[in-house]
């Protein structure tokens, strides 16, 4: 309902009349308001509305005998008849100061609260406004300042656009064009062709005649785009179809691809297959596509190139950081991470290859804490990877490349130096903290002190996926301290060892099977006995039982606790069952431990969270075959794939004496060398523990320890390295300077960065800058972007700024810039 035209018909029905009552007769052109005849009754008050039908005795009657004294509006949904024709001619001639005839741009003007240098624009678009609902809807995109924002605002609302920005209404004119061409075709009715196909020529660079067919522009669009992306490429016959705008062509593309990418999707592959463009990339080389994002085919052809280059031992880092950015990486994300994984896996192996050396033990348990651990990493992100793609048969000859460098090559020679490092028959022979010690080592000295403590103690979290966890992001957002260190296991590196030894005891006994703690029984129905004889507020939970919890009950059940163990099994129990899905366990192990310590610090505002592990494991995809088999272990009083109890040292393996690591125990535990087994009947799996490798016993914990204080740590920032700070070409190249490396201190972050104008109005593609280098070397961490500008009219004295946001779109600078660009629908390419 128009409240100007209530206002209207209000101020006539007041207005005096010598005869007591007013006759209003009201023309509604296109009888728009029929629908809220009710609703303007009421607002009037109850006045007498009766609509003219051609029913001009009724009407008559009605207002002269049966309701001769009250104020009487006759609705004619029509325009004002010629007199010869007019059926009530009479009753206007005797009221004629009370027709009304609203002036429906003054009205609208009004209800909108424009001036009058508006009017044009409302009356080119006149049909538009007599819809009231859109004109309550184009409210929200005032108010406006010129005419050609109120157009703007105008096709916004008719297109379903989210703001009325130029490259959010093409967008929608886009998608509203592709959804349904009849509907497209009949909402062109209520607005101003001409202006929209002014402003369609004038933004593309291709004359616009007929705005119902725009068939050939939307194909001239992905085409130029395509053109955009490739390096000093002839598209031959397709050249025809460049626009020459096409810094205007980036900018709407990219925005299509933004806030529709299913639609861009659905046009892109019917372009691809209606002009064959794939056809353009045959025969070129790489370097000609990387950046090519406007056709998913694309990829296949970087992915094969991506696998040669792998095959070649070439670093292939700075292009899978150019496939990042692009429109089709979210569909290929884990061929890419795959790819990503392989080629960290190869550069640290060919790195680390090269330190390997026989040490002392202490030395070589810190040199895979602090450096090896990082090629497990690397093999497991792969395979997690690898099980997420459609393993090609590129992908499989892949995997049996990274099988077999790892297996072969790097286990075996890692193996050779371990077990050089390793000999002394004492196992407890270190400086280093042994999985024993850890209750005296890192919980009674808080006995005196308030802290509780909260220890996650996870079944198989071996120490390199803890290393992840600490790295997670969603810790860095809390703040506090982090930090990883680890113990060295028990022999075996089983679970009845490994979680007896955490808990609180002066002797451990182990027989074979059983492991007791001062005499206790250690399984898992006896751990929070044990805990408790330490100390009475200990408590031991599981973590599925914390987690079916309320977070709002976890004050109340965790009250007055001392230390409490969660006890967490995601790994060792998808190893021992689905060893296939180790990988993906890992990868969820990481998610639950991250998002337990990161609700706990929520919950308490600041937390002191120890996080640890029975043991660690070992794993190969490729099955073990016969020949990586060992011989059993003669007499063996226990006899498992990756150790052995006797009363008496194996020649043919490892051997330590279970008397530096038990009580009353004088047998020895045996395990096999390298990454080998046990011989025994069956198949022979690809999870295992139970043996000395340093996957198996370097045991990871975690210490994070946070207070309602904490402060997140700081992102990395970004600056603009550049001298210039003018702009003179359409395609200008800018470079970009990560300030600090990332560090403990320091995490990685994303940027974007654009140019606008003085009202906010961009005038460039938007970049996306990855900070995340390591590199202490300032040249290293420098970046180099391509911005593409806009076809328009640049003023050699306006006002131009360098923006840059960070991921959580705060802006970190804006800088002024000249932009002098003398010809803008030069092709440049």
């Amino acid at each position: 309902m128009n409240e100007e035209l209530v206002n209207g018909l209000r101020k006539l029905l007041l207005t005096p009349s010598t005869t007591g009552r007013r006759i209003v007769t009201w023309y509604d052109e296109d009888g728009e308001n029929a629908q809220y005849l009710d609703e303007i009754k009421e607002a009037l008050g109850g006045v007498e509305i009766v609509v003219f039908n051609d029913n001009p005795l009724f009407v008559r009657h009605h207002v002269l005998h049966e309701v001769p004294t009250e104020n009487v509006i006759i609705y004619r949904p029509s325009e004002q008849p010629e007199p010869m024709m007019n059926q009530l001619l009479d009753f206007e001639l005797s009221n004629a100061q009370d027709i009304f005839i609203p002036d429906e741009s003054t009205l609208t003007l009004n209800a909108l609260g424009l001036s009058e240098k508006f009017r044009v624009c409302v009356r080119r678009n006149s049909r538009f406004f007599k819809n009231q609902k859109r004109q309550r809807d184009v409210k929200k995109f005032l108010p406006v300042n010129e005419s050609e924002e109120l157009q703007m605002a105008i096709y916004a609302t008719l297109f379903d656009a989210e703001d009325r920005r130029l490259e959010r209404v093409l967008t929608a004119i886009f998608v509203k064009f592709r959804e349904s061409r009849e509907e497209f075709v009949n909402l062109l009715k209520f607005v101003d062709n001409e202006a929209l196909a002014e402003m369609l020529t004038s933004y593309f660079g291709l004359e616009i005649t007929d705005t119902e067919k725009l068939d050939v522009l939307w194909d001239s669009v992905l085409i130029s785009y395509f053109k955009s992306t490739l390096e000093k490429v002839d598209l031959g016959r397709y050249m025809n179809y460049l626009l020459p705008n096409h810094g205007n062509v980036r900018i709407f593309t990219r925005d299509l691809m933004k806030f529709f990418p299913d639609e861009f999707t659905r046009f892109s592959v019917e372009a691809t297959g209606k002009y064959n463009l794939e056809k353009v990339l045959e025969g070129l080389k790489l370097e000609d596509y990387i950046d090519c994002d406007a056709i998913a085919t694309v990829d296949d052809l970087v992915i094969s190139e991506f696998i040669k280059l792998l095959s070649e031992k070439k670093d292939i880092s700075e292009m899978l950081r150019k496939r990042e950015f692009g429109f089709y990486y979210h569909d290929r994300r884990s061929d890419y991470q795959m790819l990503a994984a392989a080629n960290n896996f190869g550069i640290i192996v060919r790195k680390l290859t090269s330190v390997l050396k026989t040490t002392d033990k202490d030395v070589a348990i810190n040199h895979y804490a602090d450096e090896l651990y990082k090629v497990d990493t690397a093999y497991r992100h792969f395979n997690l990877y690898y099980d997420r793609t459609s393993k090609t048969d590129e992908y499989m000859n892949l995997a049996r490349e990274i099988e077999y460098i790892y297996g072969e090559e790097w286990m075996l020679k890692l193996t050779d130096k371990w077990e050089g490092s390793i000999v002394d028959e004492n196992w407890t022979a270190t400086k280093h903290p042994v999985l024993s010690e850890f209750y005296s080592k890192y919980l009674s000295p808080l006995d005196d002190k308030k802290d509780r403590v909260f220890v996650i103690v996870s079944d198989g979290l071996r120490y390199e996926v803890a290393k992840e966890i600490a790295d997670q992001t969603k810790l860095a957002a809390i703040g506090g301290d982090i930090s990883t260190s680890f113990a060295l296991s028990l022999l075996p590196s089983i679970t009845p060892v490994g979680m007896a030894a955490l808990l609180p005891h002066d002797k451990l006994e182990f027989d074979g099977d059983t492991v007791l703690a001062d005499g206790a029984k250690t399984d898992a129905s006896n751990r929070n006995r044990v805990l408790k004889s330490a100390n009475k507020d200990n408590l031991s939970v599981r973590f599925e039982d914390v987690r079916a919890m309320k977070k709002s009950e976890w004050k109340s059940f965790f009250s007055g606790t001392k230390y409490v163990y969660i006890y967490h099994d995601k790994i060792d129990i998808t190893g021992e069952h689905d060893d296939m899905a180790t990988f993906a366990a890992c990868d969820t192990a990481i998610n639950e431990i991250t998002e337990l310590i990161s609700d706990l610090h929520t919950t308490f505002s600041g937390v002191n969270v120890l996080v640890t592990a029975d043991h660690g494991f070992f794993y190969q995809t490729g099955t073990v075959e016969s020949r990586r088999k060992m011989p059993k272990v003669i007499d063996a009083d226990k006899q498992k794939n990756r150790y052995a109890i006797s009363s008496a040292p194996d020649k043919a393996s490892l051997n330590y004496r279970l008397s530096d690591m038990f009580d009353n125990n004088n047998k020895y535990v045996s395990t096999p060398h390298a990454n080998v087994v046990f011989a025994k009947q069956g198949g022979v799996g690809r999870y295992y523990h139970g043996g000395a490798l340093p996957q198996e016993v370097v045991v990871p914990i975690l210490n994070f320890k946070s207070s309602r204080n904490s402060i997140a740590r700081d992102k990395v920032n970004i600056t603009y390295a550049g001298i210039s700070l003018k702009i003179t070409n359409t395609i200008t190249y800018l470079t970009f300077r990560q300030n600090e490396p990332v560090s403990v201190d320091k995490v990685a972050s994303r940027y974007k960065a654009w140019f606008e104008d003085a009202n906010s109005t961009r005038i460039s593609d938007e970049v996306t800058i990855i900070a995340d280098s390591i590199e202490k070397d300032v040249s290293s961490r420098e970046y180099r972007e391509k911005f593409v500008f806009a076809a328009r009219t640049y003023e050699p004295n306006g006002e131009y700024y360098l923006v840059i946001r960070d991921d959580n779109d705060i802006e970190t600078d804006r800088i002024a810039f000249k932009v002098d660009i003398a010809i803008t629908n030069d092709l440049g390419l």
